[in-house]
Formats: structure tokens, sequence, C-alpha cells
């Protein structure tokens, strides 16, 4: 297995086994903070939880300081609205992340695209997300063939929530 991890510009890709793991990824907040009921008001930047695999781009430089401004703009709206870590809303940290400069999602171009991910069909789903065609009806929750930005995030605080996601979704 062979593993190459380059820094792409504003984003770190990997390339992985020969190509069939290639590309760029994003960072989930809920990696840098711990579950609710294991520590509150603490955000860890630099000790993300991540596979060995996602790690090995996650090491550069670069990462560390979008991951440590981004700790740190989290901690002042949580201290801001007197709220846990873990309740800082979304909604509220993307546009001060924003306004920083931080590039935050990468379009099929390759180039910074600011449109949240969405996918237009379970064809596309398909094409994207390679072992994973099962989950498309998960998150296709209002069922009209498409995953809305809202749907793929919602997705993303489950499986944030639920260790084994994997298992509870592939029972229902």
């Amino acid at each position: 297995m062979a593993k190459v991890a380059v820094q792409g510009g504003e984003f770190s890709i990997i390339y992985l086994d020969g190509g069939k793991y290639n590309g760029s990824y994003k960072i989930p907040y809920e990696s840098i903070v711990p579950t609710r009921g294991e520590c509150d008001n603490l955000i860890v930047p630099v000790c993300v939880s991540a596979s060995h695999i996602a790690f090995t781009s996650l090491r550069m430089e670069p990462v560390w300081m979008i991951l440590g401004e981004s700790a740190g703009v989290a901690a002042a709206l949580a201290i801001d609205g007197g709220i846990p870590v873990q309740d800082v809303p979304y909604e509220t940290l993307r546009p001060k992340l924003d306004e920083l400069g931080q590039k935050l999602v990468r379009g099929a171009d390759g180039k910074h695209n600011d449109q949240p991910r969405v996918w237009n069909s379970r064809k596309q789903w398909n094409a994207q997300k390679k072992g994973y065609e099962w989950l498309f009806p998960h998150i296709d929750k209002d069922s009209n063939g498409k995953i809305s930005s809202e749907e793929y995030i919602n997705f993303q605080k489950f499986k944030s929530k639920n260790e084994n996601w994997k298992e509870v979704l592939k029972k229902n």
C-alpha cells in the first residue's frame, strides 16, 4: 500500500492504494472537540481524532494553522455565547471563518467554492462516494433523489454522535 501526502495549495491531498482513495477532504469540527460528557470546553486542534491514513496529510503545517485559528474562533464564540464548545453552531462559526479567508470547501474544479456540498442525483453520489452507495437513501431524508447541504450536514452530525453509525443505518 503506497501512501503519499502532499500540500495541495490550500488543501492537503492524499493518494492511497494506487489511486483507489485520492483527493482532498474536510476536517469536521467534531474532530477537535471531545464528545459531550467526556470533557467540557476543551478544544484540541493538535490532537485531531483521525485515522492513521487521514493523519498522513493532516500533519502538514498549513492544516495545523487553520485548525488552530478555527479553534480560537470557536472558543471565542463559545465564551461570548456562554455555551460549551460542543454547542457552537456551524451557522455562526462558518461566516467568521469565511471573514478570515479560510478556504473550507473545494469545488470539483479544484478551486475554492463557497457553495455547500450537494448531490443532484444518486448517480452523482455513487460516482463520488465509492463504497458508500448504500448511504444515499439514509441521507436523502425527503426522498427527492437529491442530497441537500442541510441533509448532508445533518448526516455528519448524526455520524459524529454515533460511533457505530454504519451498523445503526444498515439495520434500518
